[in-house]
């Protein structure tokens, strides 16, 4: 199932290359100069990265916090769920 984060962030990179598509058209259309082109794609492609690092953020931020929630959700219960725990193992050579 696709997540809502997910349907955002395809949506988000939709844009991106629609936006780009356009303004190349456009720049052809207007004839701009080769410096106005390289400029504003770094802007879109900014703010694109900036978007992207944003999802990517919260993303994260709700697995810590759905995994801190279920953390003091068994710890506030007494720890009696038997439900599947996360074990850690280190491994030296």
């Amino acid at each position: 199932m696709e997540t809502q984060k997910n349907k955002e962030l395809k949506a988000s990179e939709f844009a991106y290359n629609t936006l780009l598509n356009a303004f190349e058209l456009l720049a052809i259309k207007k004839q701009l100069d080769e410096n106005t082109i390289i400029a504003f794609k770094k802007v879109l492609l900014s703010i694109y990265l900036e978007k992207k690092a944003t999802h990517f953020v919260e993303n994260k931020l709700d697995i810590i916090n759905t995994y801190l929630e279920e953390l003091a959700n068994n710890v506030l219960s007494g720890g009696n769920k038997e439900e599947e725990t996360t074990n850690l193992f280190i491994y030296r050579t």
